[in-house]
């Protein structure tokens, strides 16, 4: 998932929400310099499940996990400058 991946001032992940969760995964910003951004979702193999690039990024992204099987999974958010962040959350059980 990226040895030395680390949060800088630029990249400003505020809160990843809900956790777990159901269909739906929110990434809240705080801060950001008007850079593309890419979010990856990775399983607990390192296998990626999801990439998503995004540019012109907003308060808010709401990525879709509803196809997703219950477990912990890994959200890898990198700027065009290659700095990132992981975030760790759960997929809740189908009902």
């Amino acid at each position: 998932l990226g040895t030395g991946t680390h949060e800088h001032e630029g990249l400003g992940v505020q809160s990843v929400y809900p956790n777990p969760a159901a269909s739906a995964l929110f990434v809240d910003f705080w801060h950001y310099e008007n850079q593309n951004i890419k979010l990856e979702v990775f399983n607990l193999m390192g296998e990626k499940i999801i990439r998503e690039e995004i540019s012109s990024v907003k308060e808010k992204i709401k990525l879709n996990v509803s196809f997703l099987s219950g477990g912990y999974y890994f959200l890898k958010v990198t700027d065009e400058k290659g700095s990132g962040v992981v975030k760790k959350f759960v997929k809740g059980q189908a009902n």
